[in-house]
């Protein structure tokens, strides 16, 4: 398998760590689904990621437009 046949990633957790992966892999273009046992934690998770990426916009670490794209790369689910 090469990378160009990955299409989605998954990442199983949305701390600090999960959180981390998570961002890497959708600002890379992929389609990221976070999965998380608790919606509060999801949210939290989610929230530090676009914080992050406010901060880097304001910085001039990335442009607006792919703070845009990555956020929306992400889609958050919480376990059933």
């Amino acid at each position: 398998m090469e990378v160009k046949d990955i299409k989605t990633v998954g990442v199983l957790g949305c701390g600090l760590m999960g959180a981390g992966i998570a961002q890497v892999a959708a600002a890379s273009g992929f389609k990221t689904i976070v999965r998380e046992v608790n919606q509060d934690v999801i949210d939290k998770g989610v929230g530090n990621i676009k914080k992050q990426l406010e901060r880097n916009a304001a910085k001039g670490k990335i442009t607006a437009e792919e703070k845009d794209k990555t956020i929306a790369n992400l889609r958050n689910d919480q376990f059933r």
